[in-house]
């Protein structure tokens, strides 16, 4: 989903980052990490993505804007985030690794 034809297995750009479902996944990305951490970070927006299709998978590795803190020491930082969908019914999602662009 939001990316061109490709060669399976290989990574490609995701091309429409205002897609619902990979939207979606920034946001599960945000709240996984959140959960993992009890931090209170707050999903903002996609910055960019790639998309890697495998049999029974697909992967993803975004970068995310989220509000950091809060009241006057809100900021937005950036992130990395990889989500791996497997195919099942319905779809399980896994966050496999969520870091700050800077590190």
């Amino acid at each position: 989903m939001g990316a061109e034809p490709h060669i399976h297995g290989g990574w490609t750009p995701i091309r429409n980052l205002s897609d619902p479902y990979v939207i979606g996944l920034g946001e599960f990305a945000v709240a996984e990490y959140d959960k993992q951490t009890k931090e209170t970070l707050v999903f903002h927006n996609l910055l960019s993505g790639m998309i890697q299709e495998l049999i029974g998978a697909t992967n993803y590795q975004i970068v995310l804007a989220a509000e950091n803190g809060s009241g006057c020491l809100r900021r937005l930082d950036d992130y990395r985030a990889a989500v791996s969908v497997l195919v099942t019914l319905p779809p399980y999602k896994s966050l496999d690794s969520f870091k700050p662009t800077d590190v």
